[in-house]
Formats: C-alpha cells, structure tokens, sequence
C-alpha cells in the first residue's frame, strides 16, 4: 500500500511540475512589456535596468521645441494618458494636471509633452502600456488579486481595455470663452506585447470620443498608435526602434469645428556599454501636419505654414557608477523645416536648435529614485528679423516613497517655442508638479497633486501662469473593473489679464481591462 501510495504521488507531481513553471513564468510578464524592452532606454536613467521614471528632455515634434533629454511630444499637439503600473505617481511629468484625467474638458488644456510613471522612454517614444483609460493609480502595491492579466495568445499578451467618464466642467473648453457643460468621455485601447525570452516588441492603439452637452465644440476626437521594438545584440548592445501615428483635434479658441492635427515619429537608437560608460545614440524624425478650419466669420483657413518635419540627433554618456549617484552628459541637435519657409510677412523662420546637459541619476531602489538635469538650449533661426533665442534648462523627476504604501512625485521641465515668429518670439514654458498617491487599501487609491506652469513671452510682454490641482480615488472592483472619482481645478492668470480663466471638472469613470 505504501509503494502504491508513494507512486502516486511521484506521478501527480511529475504531471503538475510544467503546469506551475508556466504559471511562474506568465505571472513575471503580467505588469506591463516585457522585461527586455524596459531594461533599456533612451533618456535619463536608462543607462541600468530602467526606472519606472524616466524623464524625457528632448527635442519637440514640430518647431524644436525641446522638453528634454529625449524625443517627445510637441507641446499640445499629443495628449496621450495611460494608466500607471504598480505604486507609481499618477500625473505625467510635463503634462498639465487637469488633461492628465482624460475628461473631455480637460483634454482640452494646455498640454506639455504627456508622460505617464510607467510610459517608457524608448528614445523618446512613449511605449503605451495597460490600455488607455486615463485615469493613474492602477493596481496597489500588492498587486496580485486586482492586476489585469491579459489574454496570452503564445508568445504575446494582448490588453483590451475600454473607459467611460462622464461628469460636468464649468469651462468645457478651458479658456476665456468656455462655459459649463456636461459630459461623457468614451477611451477604448488595445495593446499587444511579446513575452519573448530576448528582445522585444509592442504595439498599442488608443481611441478617444469626448462628447459634451453644450457649448461650442460639443466634440473632441483622437487616435493614437504606437510601436517600439527591442533587439539585444549582446549583452552590452541593443537596438531599439520605434514609430508613432497621432491623429487628433487641435483645440482652438472660438472654432466650431477644430481642425484635424496629424504627428508621425520614427526614431531608432544605438545603446552600448563600453567600459563603465553607457552609450545612447539616436536619430529620430517626425512630421505634423495641420488640417484647415472655418473660423468664427466663416471664412475658410488654411494652417499650411505651421506644416513641418524634423530630423535629430540625440548623444548622451552615462557613468556607471556603483554608488546611488551616475553622472551623465547629453548633447542634442536638431534640424526643424517648415513647409513655408518664410512667414506671411516674408522671414525666414527655419530652426536649428542646439542642446547640452549635464545630470545625475538617483537610485536607492524603490525608497528614493529619479533624475535631475541642468543646461542650455539655443534656438538658430534663418535669417536676420526672427530673432534667435535661448534659455538655461532644467528638468528633474524624482520618486520618494517616505513609508510603505505612499509615493511622493517632483517632476519639472522647460519648453522652448516651438513656432517662432515675430509675434513670439522665443516663449519659453517652465512646468511643475508635486504629486502624491497613498494606497488605503490593497484595492483603494487615494491622489492628490498641484502644478504650476509658467510661460514667460519671448517679446517681453509678461508671463502668463496657470495653477492646476487635481484630488481623485480610485476603486478596484476586482482584477478587470475598476472605479474612479477625480475632481480637477485650474486658474490661469495672463499678464494683461484677457485670457484669464477657471475651470473646475468633476467625474466618475468605469474602467474594464482583460
């Protein structure tokens, strides 16, 4: 009986021994891409397995307008919110705090270079992850019971997911004109992630519809994909590829019907390690286009010369460093074009722009990690009348987590203009924002922020600032459905005081994700 019984058992155990190490090795690529392609990244910090932080500071879409070390998003061209991982902060870096909620009210505000906590820096481009819901605490720190699985389908993850916020605004457009309006924000998204043993890919398309009750512009329409790949050469080299399609509704003031705004990036990346130096090389290149609309006396306008593409070249050395601290220095140039060369008066308007920095990436784990840069920025501008323009630069994101389950975010950054003229000469952004996130529960998230952006005019005609602040709480039903309630406050005040303007938006939102 007892060598029966003892057979049994050795036979139960040889036939459950795969099925455990399957599910050992499916639940280490649950949250979010595989670990290939988040080991190594263009931007601050990517020099060891990447941060979940990394700062973009880069060149601009269109115009050389520059948020950083890396590639990004021309200030509010792209308004891209995605859902963050596991104990990170939820407001991106450089975008406003009232966008980063997805409502449609709020998408419409001033929007600088997106960038979620767990949003990537693959040579600037923002790797897309977990769906499109908007909303930013995502699962606690646990994780386990309420983090979204995926459906695998062999050697990939797919993510499904769909969001419905609905709610009111008392400025539905966020600016002088607005009024009070209410709303409903439809945000569906599919991402698709490899589960290879080396290198990796990612695809991800997000669909957003905000429609409002009133007002204006009663919608608001945008569709974003996104694609990066990996590929290790060895264990010092990789190559990393990325390209990116937006389409979406550019904003204006007193437009019925907002034009249509297109951004295509590609960008491919060289990262090597020799010696205790981290190399990253990359080029990068991207075109926006602008479509027509009819304006407020029903005349038809044509936004030809705000029509460009840009090729860069982006260098940066990290040291290696044993210790908390890796000192870095990154230089950056770039070759803006627009299709006109010359404004409606005739100037040239063309753009070189030149970069150079010098940072240090902080690492102690999880307790204190982040990235903080200083430099200049010089705008080349052909011609003689347009006037070239500069700023010294700074940029810092820096993660602090005091106690466990609480995550304290400081994020900054400074944009230069990216469409000079007479008119604007050089404006130049500065934008902050402290955010804080606090797990009350396994499956309840508290999140609370304040930002301040100031725009400082090239002309010397005063600065305008905006104070934003959001609060929020987010509720997971269980691992595929959660709940969120956010409120979101912003005030702008103009140096003449025209375009002055507060709004306040309320919402509850659904999200499902597979």
């Amino acid at each position: 009986m007892h060598r029966l019984w003892f057979c049994l058992c050795l036979t139960l155990s040889a036939l459950l021994f795969p099925f455990s190490v399957h599910a050992q090795t499916f639940d280490q690529n649950l949250n979010g891409l595989n670990p290939a392609l988040l080991s190594s990244q263009a931007g601050l910090g990517n020099d060891t397995a990447a941060t979940e932080q990394n700062l973009l500071l880069s060149d601009g879409l269109a115009g050389g307008q520059n948020v950083g070390l890396n590639d990004s998003i021309d200030r509010g061209r792209l308004d891209i919110n995605q859902d963050d991982n596991i104990s990170q902060i939820p407001l991106p870096r450089s975008q406003s705090l009232v966008t980063d909620a997805l409502t449609p009210a709020n998408r419409q505000q001033i929007a600088i270079t997106p960038e979620g906590a767990d949003q990537q820096a693959l040579g600037g481009t923002l790797p897309l992850q977990g769906g499109g819901a908007g909303r930013q605490g995502g699962a606690s720190i646990s994780g386990e019971p309420f983090t979204p699985l995926g459906l695998r389908a062999g050697k990939f993850i797919i993510r499904p997911s769909l969001s419905v916020d609905t709610g009111y605004s008392s400025n539905s457009t966020n600016d002088v004109t607005g009024s009070g309006s209410a709303f409903v924000s439809v945000t569906p998204s599919l991402g698709i992630e490899s589960d290879f043993s080396r290198h990796s890919i990612a695809f991800q398309v997000q669909g957003g519809l905000d429609r409002f009750a009133s007002g204006d512009d009663t919608s608001d329409l945008e569709v974003i994909t996104n694609l990066t790949g990996q590929y290790d050469i060895d264990d010092d080299t990789a190559i990393i590829g990325r390209f990116e399609f937006a389409a979406q509704e550019d904003d204006l003031t007193g437009v019925a019907d907002d034009p249509l705004e297109f951004t295509t990036t590609a960008g491919i990346q060289l990262d090597h390690v020799i010696g205790k130096i981290n190399t990253q090389t990359e080029l990068r290149f991207s075109r926006n286009v602008n479509g027509d609309f009819v304006d407020a006396a029903g005349i038809l306008q044509d936004q030809d010369d705000l029509n460009s593409s840009l090729i860069g070249i982006n260098l940066r050395g990290t040291y290696l460093s044993r210790q908390t601290l890796s000192p870095f220095v990154e230089v950056d140039a770039s070759r803006e074009i627009f299709d006109e060369d010359t404004d409606i008066f005739g100037n040239e308007r063309n753009v070189t722009a030149l970069r150079g920095l010098v940072g240090i990436d902080i690492d102690r784990g999880e307790k204190f990690n982040g990235e903080i840069a200083i430099g200049f920025e010089q705008n080349l501008i052909d011609g003689s009348v347009i006037e070239d323009f500069g700023a010294f630069v700074t940029a810092f994101d820096l993660n602090w987590s005091p106690r466990r389950l609480t995550t304290i975010q400081l994020t900054g950054s400074t944009t230069l203009d990216a469409f000079p003229s007479i008119a604007t000469p050089g404006d130049t952004t500065y934008d902050f924002d402290l955010n804080v996130t606090r797990d009350l529960r396994e499956n309840l998230t508290a999140i609370a922020g304040t930002g301040l952006i100031f725009q400082v005019d090239g002309a010397d005609l005063g600065t305008d600032t905006t104070v934003e602040a959001r609060l929020g709480l987010e509720y997971q039903l269980n691992r595929y459905l959660e709940l969120a309630l956010d409120y979101d406050f912003a005030r702008q005040f103009t140096a003449d005081g025209v375009a002055d303007f507060t709004a306040n938006t309320i919402s509850l939102g659904v999200r499902a994700e597979r």
